[in-house]
């Protein structure tokens, strides 16, 4: 009996401090903000500007950018371009995961250029903090030849009025085995005159001719030598001539037209000889556009009424132009470009 006592004292004991021994629930400690969040990636290029140094015209320069993904998440080569007369390639695959590296090759070819250069490379992806990265290839090319400058702009004239010559040199580099066997303009709109002949350096003075049309002159010197690699080097020439009759403004801009609303512009026509203008014809390039002329005062000058009907145009580039035939001391053409851009139509227009 007493032994029975005893195991139920025990059994009561042990169902006592039971709740004491349970293993508790076990609660992870967690940082605040510390929820998993989706990772970014990252675009890390070794180098954006690879100086090439001084070339010889014609050399062909390549180099490899190479970077890598430095993020967490898959970066994404979207597209790479180049500038003009560069060209790119990426020689890896479009995706790079994290860690791994990816590699564009850029290529220059120096012929047809001369002196300081830097081509550019455009690398978008999906980088957010980075989606538009830009390289450089940057150096000097020089020549057996140099030709300067490589264009020349007379600006903008009047017509009858003389104009400062500009200056052609052309420069033989120290040890240069060939020779340049002419200079010519390719009309009669420039007259050429050689001032200085050393063998090594030549200067010509280059004038545009005394009777010039009314508008856009260009054209072209051409250098020959006997070199294959420098055969011909071509130097654009160009000028504005304007007469004695001016148009204000040079340019209508019409700004965005509404689909079936009427555009109206004025353009001043106006003599700075002060001498009495006729004129005698008007031509536009599109039946939208029309023209409409009337002396003023004594008929030193006129107003040019311009008026752009869109009709059933909804949509596009308005680029058009009037060109206007004026008699004062002389017959002059004058030609005015009319630009303008068609509004989007409204929700009830689309319907």
């Amino acid at each position: 009996m007493t032994c029975a006592r005893h195991a139920v004292l025990i059994v009561a004991l042990l169902g006592l401090f039971a709740p004491a021994c349970r293993a508790e629930p076990r609660h992870e400690s967690r940082k605040p903000g510390a929820a998993a969040k989706a990772g970014n990636p990252k675009i890390v290029f070794e180098q954006t500007l690879y100086d090439f140094g001084t070339v010889d015209k014609g050399t062909k320069v390549e180099h490899h950018f190479l970077f890598r993904n430095a993020g967490d998440a898959t970066l994404i080569v979207n597209n790479v371009r180049s500038s003009c007369g560069c060209t790119s390639v990426l020689l890896t695959s479009k995706e790079i995961p994290p860690g791994e590296a990816g590699s564009i090759k850029a290529s220059f070819d120096s012929k047809g250029y001369q002196g300081n250069v830097e081509k550019t490379i455009t690398v978008e992806s999906n980088d957010p903090s980075s989606p538009s990265v830009r390289l450089s290839l940057r150096g000097t090319v020089v020549s057996d030849i140099t030709v300067t400058p490589q264009a020349i702009n007379f600006g903008s004239l009047t017509k009858g009025r003389p104009v400062p010559p500009a200056l052609l040199t052309i420069s033989l580099r120290e040890g240069a085995r060939f020779k340049v066997t002419g200079v010519a303009a390719d009309s009669d709109r420039v007259v050429m005159k050689k001032i200085k002949d050393t063998k090594r350096e030549f200067v010509y003075e280059v004038a545009l001719a005394e009777k010039l049309p009314v508008g856009r002159v260009f054209g072209q010197i051409t250098v020959t030598t006997d070199n294959e690699a420098s055969r011909d080097i071509v130097v654009p020439y160009h000028a504005v001539v304007q007469g004695a009759v001016r148009a204000d403004p040079q340019v209508v801009i019409l700004g965005q037209v509404t689909p079936g609303t009427k555009v109206v512009r004025t353009v001043h026509l106006r003599s700075d000889d002060a001498v009495e203008l006729a004129v005698t014809k008007t031509e536009t390039t599109t039946p939208r556009l029309t023209a409409e002329t009337a002396k003023v005062g004594d008929g030193t000058s006129y107003d040019m009424t311009l008026t752009f009907d869109p009709g059933d145009m909804k949509e596009g580039t308005i680029a058009e132009r009037v060109t206007v035939v004026v008699k004062g001391r002389e017959e002059e053409v004058l030609t005015v470009p009319v630009y303008g851009t068609m509004a989007a139509p409204g929700p009830s227009e689309r319907r």
